[in-house]
């Protein structure tokens, strides 16, 4: 004869008992593979905190030029990649006097063209509220671009903006002796002679 089981079923615990008991232990398994199963997934795309800069990020890169305080309009700017002074940007400064775009990360040979008759009186490069002084040099001679009409300048672009002010000035003219220093704007000529009183672009 078949073994008699206890009254009220196993160990004691009727059948609805015993589903009861095991429905949230059952839910608990099936929550837990689940977030075993996303976190093999997707757990290899996660970036640990010292992880390299995500592949495509780039940053602004700017060039803002004036005169007396106020912008320049027209000048036009070459950026080139230090490395190879491959051209990866050309264009010109707007009403505001800026020029920009984005860039990966690297070194930059940032370089603005200077209009006839000027040459620079100041120039920075840095970001945000600290700027440091800089001097122009010569356009690397693989730029193609004039060594008279162009002045260069390295930025090394990293983790943020950065960006190069210029301010244009206007040489002293000579003084003549015996006549009295003109207060009219002078500029010279490429040729050495004449005087313009417009900015020559």
């Amino acid at each position: 004869m078949p073994r008699e089981q206890r009254k009220g079923g196993i160990n004691g615990m009727k059948p609805d008992d015993r589903i009861r008991v095991l429905a949230p232990v059952s839910g608990q398994v099936a929550a837990f593979a689940v977030v075993l199963a996303l976190g093999l997934l997707f757990g290899h795309r996660t970036s640990s905190p010292h992880s390299p800069k995500t592949p495509g990020q780039s940053f602004p890169l700017s060039v803002t030029a004036f005169e007396f305080d106020q912008p320049t309009a027209g000048d036009p700017v070459s950026v080139f990649a230090a490395r190879r002074l491959r051209r990866v940007g050309h264009g010109e400064t707007d009403h505001y006097g800026y020029f920009g775009l984005r860039v990966p990360p690297g070194s930059y040979q940032v370089c603005l063209k200077i209009p006839i008759g000027y040459t620079i009186g100041t120039s920075s490069m840095g970001a945000g509220q600290s700027p440091v002084s800089i001097t122009p040099h010569q356009p690397p001679a693989r730029t193609g671009l004039p060594s008279l009409l162009w002045k260069c300048a390295v930025a090394k672009v990293s983790t943020g903006p950065i960006g190069m002010s210029v301010e244009f000035a206007r040489p002293s003219p000579p003084a003549q002796p015996g006549s009295p220093r003109s207060s009219s704007a002078y500029l010279q000529s490429p040729s050495g002679g004449g005087l313009s009183s417009e900015r020559a672009l």
